[in-house]
């Protein structure tokens, strides 16, 4: 029984087996509720499994320790998995190519695009062949202005603020002036070699040298002063051994000797002649009887040599002429020489444009009557929400031309074949035919005209194109043709403009160029445009872009010249800003060497939002009229060295937008229409009609000659 025992696998008792070999050949198998230990081998008949796994198919599936694998199946590790020596994954990590990727601390060359969601930090130094955020970062460090490093400096800068703490050498020029030969200095003896004019008061603590001041010859003046205190003292006897010029009335109190001839003409063989001088202007004393001939001699003398340049002084309000708003005027002279012009007033749209947009230009005769103007129907246009009403003249040929906005053009302008083929048309008139001629606009807000050997030209801004909705709408350049007995417009060219507001034309050394402003872009919803100045190719009938400027709401432009130099203003207003937000007039100067403008702005006119920029010239100066938000017009004036500066004058009118200068027959004249908005509750407004007080004179100057006679 011990050894039956001894050697018998008991079913519930913890037991040892110790035997070399035990084989289970139960149908059922065998199952161990307990811990199964099993020093030696165990051997499964085929298709024996332990606990449903098949031994033979695990073990050809498990990843064994120290064996080299190729593991085709997808394991997933739910502990950390490390790895003691090599491994190769021809695979993805985590969807990355563990090939691709950036190491930490070891130094790689990475030849692919790599992006950084969150910050970088670079202890040591970067090499990048390519770009960083679309930027050459070796040619931006050969063109970048640093901040402590010495740099030499070759191209073109500009700086908001700029504190120069050190010295500053300029081999150009600083907003166009050059370093010394510009600047009058300090605290240095200095030649002043050009023209220098200080707006501000000048107060000299020494001695002043100069020719002329004030265009006053100041040794003559000095000769005179002196002649005229040693007439007060009573001297008995002067003599003068240089020649002398009087300006004004001459008193003399004793006898005067004259050691040659006056004018040509010696005094001595002047015979005894009647007495001709009015003794209320005559003080010349024992001369009086003997100098009738000398009296116009004198009189010229005098016309000659001190007359006052001529300028204007101010302007003098002559006649206000109540209408109601007026977007626009025009002053229109047929013929130079007539004693008469016209002006034409462009009405804004009425506050119901939608339902009623027609209405009616207001025309008006004017000369030297009481009052100036009186109204001319035959200058009532009929219009459809316009824009502009102006008056050319080229090739002798006169035209009047009026920009209509929107849709339906032909409601208002019944006088139109009904089948034209555009739902929106500008009209222009002239003598040359019979008919109107049309062109087809798209929110016409401005035009030019001009004139070549090849023909005439007309340009038309387009501000807003209704059926797309956009004011990326191109402008239009038309030429005038013969279509049999009769003339019309037909387009030539589109230029690429967004939400034109204005244009200029200045025809300059036998070139013709054109400015166009740029005001909005619709798409965008922005103000922040390049406005635009082309160059005219005669050959090819076509503009060219010559220049661009970045510009704020740009409203209008001006192309102008002083002594042979070329210059454009840009007037610029937010109509969302306040009224006295700073919307500055900015100049530039063309560089007739480079062929180009100057990318540097030549001056900023300090205004409120500008309306309008309106360049004259009179009398041998230059100005700038500009129509301000806050209801001014300002007058600045050309002061020499580049630079306008603001005359004491300003009208302070409410509402007005526009202004035209004209010079008839030597008088210069200024229109200021009356803006009425849609719902400034009024119908009726001021229209101003100013004419220049002009100081000084051609002549003498003088309110009367110290000897006058028939």
């Amino acid at each position: 029984m011990h050894d039956f025992l001894h050697n018998t696998m008991l079913k519930s008792a913890n037991q040892t087996v110790s035997t070399p070999q035990v084989i289970f050949s139960h149908p059922d198998g065998l199952t161990v509720k307990g811990d199964l230990r099993v020093e030696g081998d165990v051997v499964l008949n085929s298709g024996g499994t332990i606990n449903g796994v098949d031994i033979s198919e695990l073990y050809k599936d498990m990843v064994h320790q120290g064996w080299d694998e190729d593991i085709s199946g997808h394991k997933t590790f739910a502990n950390n998995l490390v790895v003691q020596s090599d491994m190769t994954i021809p695979g993805l990590i985590n969807g990355i190519n563990i090939s691709d990727a950036v190491l930490l601390h070891t130094d790689q060359n990475i030849s692919g695009p790599v992006t950084f969601a969150g910050d970088l930090e670079v202890d040591g130094s970067v090499a990048v062949t390519g770009l960083v955020d679309g930027v050459d970062v070796s040619a931006l460090a050969s063109r970048v202005v640093t901040l402590s490093t010495d740099q030499e400096i070759s191209g073109q800068v500009t700086f908001k603020d700029l504190e120069i703490t050190g010295s500053l050498k300029v081999d150009q020029t600083v907003n166009g002036f050059k370093f010394p030969e510009d600047f009058v200095n300090v605290g240095e003896d200095q030649i002043i070699g050009g023209k220098k004019t200080f707006v501000g008061d000048v107060i000299i603590e020494k001695n002043l040298q100069t020719e002329e001041l004030y265009g006053i010859n100041l040794d003559r003046l000095y000769g005179v002063v002196y002649k005229h205190f040693k007439t007060l003292e009573k001297f008995q006897s002067n003599t003068y051994n240089e020649s002398i010029t009087f300006g004004g009335k001459v008193f003399i109190h004793g006898d005067v000797t004259l050691h040659g001839p006056v004018e040509g003409l010696n005094l001595s063989a002047i015979p005894d002649l009647p007495d001709f001088c009015y003794p209320k202007h005559s003080q010349l004393g024992n001369f009086r009887h003997q100098l009738q001939d000398l009296c116009p001699v004198i009189n010229d003398l005098i016309d000659r040599t001190s007359g006052l340049p001529q300028q204007i002084g101010y302007f003098n309000i002559i006649q206000t002429i109540k209408t109601p708003g007026a977007v626009k005027g025009s002053f229109f002279q047929p013929d130079p020489n007539w004693d008469y012009w016209f002006i034409v007033l462009t009405p804004v749209p009425n506050a119901d444009r939608d339902s009623d947009p027609c209405s009616a230009s207001l025309g008006y005769i004017c000369g030297e009557g009481d009052p100036h103007c009186l109204p001319f129907p035959e200058l009532s246009l009929p219009t459809h929400n316009p824009s502009s009403i102006e008056f050319y003249t080229v090739h002798d040929m006169p035209f009047i031309i009026w920009l209509n906005r929107g849709s339906g053009t032909l409601a208002c302008l019944d006088f139109l074949p009904p089948a034209s083929p555009y739902d929106e048309v500008s009209v222009i008139l002239s003598p040359v035919t019979d008919s109107p001629m049309v062109i087809p606009t798209r929110g016409a807000t401005d035009l030019v005209m001009f004139g070549s050997a090849r023909g005439v030209y007309l340009v038309v801004a387009n501000s807003y194109d209704e059926e797309i909705k956009s004011s990326n709408t191109p402008s239009a350049v038309y030429k005038m043709i013969r279509q049999g007995d009769d003339f019309a417009f037909t387009w030539v060219q589109s230029l690429s403009t967004v939400g034109a507001s204005a244009m200029d034309v200045l025809q300059m050394d036998s070139t013709t160029y054109l400015c166009v402003a740029n005001h909005h872009d619709s798409d965008r919803d922005t103000g922040h445009l390049m406005s635009q100045v082309f160059v005219w190719d005669s050959a090819r009938e076509q503009f060219y872009l010559l220049h661009e400027f970045p510009t704020y709401y740009a409203v209008d432009c001006d192309l102008f010249e002083i002594k042979g130099k070329m210059f454009v203003a840009w007037a610029q207003h937010n109509p969302r800003e306040s009224p006295d937000m700073i919307s500055p007039v900015i100049i530039y100067r063309f560089d007739s060497f480079a062929g180009q403008f100057e990318d540097v702005i030549l001056q900023t006119l300090q205004v409120p939002g500008a309306y309008d920029v309106e360049f004259f010239s009179a009398y041998g100066n230059w100005y700038l009229s500009v129509v301000v938000s806050d209801g001014r017009v300002r007058l600045f004036k050309w002061a020499g060295v580049n630079a306008f500066t603001q005359d004491p004058f300003y009208l302070d009118l409410q509402g007005a937008q526009d202004v035209e200068v004209m010079s008839h027959k030597g008088d210069v004249y200024m229109l200021v229409p009356a803006y009425l908005s849609s719902d400034s509750g009024e119908n009726i407004a001021d229209t101003i009609l100013l004419k220049a007080y002009i100081e000084g004179s051609g002549g003498s100057g003088l309110s009367f000659r110290p000897c006058e006679g028939p």
